[in-house]
């Protein structure tokens, strides 16, 4: 898929941030796949499979990540793919979720992270709230021998319109693995 493709497959309904797709400008947003949009946003249970996929696609070799992906049919394409797509975009892989009953943005670690990801952030973010800096609440879960990073949804207003957001890599325009 493209990233057009990409955008435009995500359903609105749970999109992080303030910019939405669709077909056409007259329709307002919507998923151009036709599957559940709800296949987008996963559960608390969830969350290990998704740990476990991630680990799966560390164990193999950049040289053989081609071969791998040549041995999937189109349906276990979809089926991989499709329930990984997330709304929450970026570089880490993310998932939406909801967690002891809210909302969250799941945060895994990356094929080639240096360091534990998840763990460095949650704990950059905790600095900051205790020095008075307005961030959003996270927590730290373990799945798969994986730490994954909450962090409590920050892009909605109070009846669940959309805010716009941009990353700290993104204002700075810095690219995360080359800083």
């Amino acid at each position: 898929m493209t990233e057009l493709e990409i955008l435009t497959a995500l359903s609105p309904k749970h999109r992080v941030g303030a910019l939405a797709f669709g077909q056409d400008p007259f329709s307002g947003p919507q998923s151009t796949l036709s599957v559940d949009e709800e296949i987008h946003f996963k559960r608390e249970n969830d969350l290990k499979k998704i740990a476990r996929y991630v680990r799966l696609v560390d164990c193999i070799d950049d040289d053989e990540i081609d071969e791998f992906r040549g041995t999937l049919s189109p349906d276990d394409l979809f089926n991989i793919l499709v329930p990984s797509l997330s709304p929450a975009g970026g570089a880490r892989p993310k998932a939406l979720v909801t967690y002891d009953g809210v909302e969250w943005i799941a945060k895994f670690p990356k094929r080639g992270d240096r360091w534990d990801e998840p763990l460095i952030e949650h704990a950059c973010m905790t600095l900051a709230q205790e020095c008075g800096i307005a961030v959003a609440e996270t927590r730290i879960i373990q799945e798969e021998s994986s730490n994954i990073l909450l962090v409590k949804r920050f892009d909605k207003d109070n009846i669940g319109n959309p805010l716009h957001l941009a990353s700290g890599f993104t204002i700075a325009d810095f690219i995360e693995d080359q800083t």
